[in-house]
């Protein structure tokens, strides 16, 4: 089978751009996969490192703004490539793409949604366009989870051909593990100090404050013997945000900027906390589950389908700070075992429904229906 993976980009360090690559790169072991991407990749990306050399990879360079070119440049090189399946991904990729849609009418087109629909998608106009697309059968939709697909019904009228999870290949740890395991090791207070682990962009949505005063008050209410490390950094929009957290000098929080080893910081934590207020399946809380990280989350997105409460991980019932406080300060009176009860059952429940080659398969599934091939 010919397939197409569309993005408008794989330079940034995006989620939806690491899975797009990993999946192109699982489904290219067994099949003819393409990437088209509308900007240039540049040579240093980390993402098109990581891409299988048996794909082959387009990029149409487009740069800021609306090309008003593109879409009459991407249905040509459509055409020469002549796909069975062109899979498209994230918002800004699907404008250009109506017009491949309505003239290649041999090629069966997906997209996916990989956050919820009332985020992803607000300008009523696209709405309408995708509607009449669905309806007449020429795009079929992905979603992430049962929480996507039920308000993608709700915002749309529509339901999804599909349900496709998430799918990662679990990130390797690296040579600077000890050094990792050692800097650690100066933050803690004592050696019972439980090490708490956030990963993502810092912004407004992925609510770093939250997670940041709850800390602070298990530590003065409570007297838990807890460390905060935040990875990632904020995007030129959220640089505000950012400095406020750092200006507020929180005890026993680190931030720690960008780190290309995550796998090692995740060996090294105890939990992993999630306080955003929209994801869709976040990739990172799939990374944590391979260690055995037990999740502690807001009912964000697709987290709910993946968490099950106290049983890989622990959900609080809403998104304000009482009902995190109260759920992270429930797992911390946990006994040993019930920790490594959850810890184990996050691993089994990783293997079996969560790495790239079980998302790679469900794909190929839903393109064999699609083309009956």
């Amino acid at each position: 089978m010919r397939v197409v993976h569309i993005i408008p980009s794989i330079g940034s360090s995006g989620g939806a751009e690491r899975l797009v690559v990993q999946l192109a790169s699982a489904m290219a072991e067994t099949n003819d996969v393409k990437m088209i991407t509308y900007r240039n990749i540049a040579e240093n990306s980390n993402y098109i490192k990581e891409l299988s050399k048996n794909v082959e990879c387009y990029s149409m360079g487009k740069t800021k703004g609306f090309d008003m070119f593109l879409s009459f440049k991407l249905a040509r090189l459509l055409k020469n490539i002549n796909p069975d399946i062109v899979n498209a991904h994230l918002p800004s990729s699907f404008l250009y793409l109506v017009l491949s849609v309505l003239l290649l009418k041999k090629t069966s087109f997906v997209f996916t949604i990989h956050s919820l629909p009332m985020h992803e998608e607000n300008r009523r106009w696209i709405i309408i366009i995708r509607k009449i697309l669905y309806k007449t059968g020429r795009l079929s939709l992905v979603t992430l989870s049962e929480m996507s697909d039920f308000e993608l019904q709700s915002y749309y009228g529509i339901k999804s051909s599909a349900i496709i999870p998430n799918g990662i290949i679990q990130p390797k740890t690296s040579d600077k593990l000890e050094s990792v395991r050692h800097e650690i090791s100066q933050m803690k207070t004592s050696k019972e100090t439980l090490v708490l682990i956030n990963i993502g962009r810092i912004d407004e949505n992925k609510n770093q404050k939250m997670l940041c005063d709850v800390i602070n008050r298990l530590q003065l209410e409570k007297k838990r013997n807890v460390l905060l490390l935040i990875i990632g950094e904020p995007s030129n929009a959220s640089s505000d945000y950012y400095n406020m957290l750092r200006d507020n000098n929180y005890e026993n929080v680190y931030f720690l900027g960008l780190k290309s080893n995550i796998a090692d910081y995740l060996m090294c934590a105890d939990t992993f906390c999630l306080t955003s207020f929209k994801e869709g399946l976040p990739l990172v809380v799939l990374e944590a589950m391979s260690f055995g990280l037990p999740i502690i989350s807001t009912p964000v997105g697709g987290v709910p389908d993946v968490i099950e409460d106290k049983i890989n991980g622990m959900l609080s019932s809403d998104f304000t700070l009482d009902s995190y406080f109260q759920t992270l300060d429930n797992f911390f009176d946990l006994t040993l075992d019930e920790i490594k009860k959850i810890s184990a059952n996050n691993i089994f429940k990783f293997n079996k429904y969560f790495t790239i080659d079980k998302t790679a398969d469900n794909y190929l599934d839903l393109y064999k229906r699609l083309t009956n091939k």
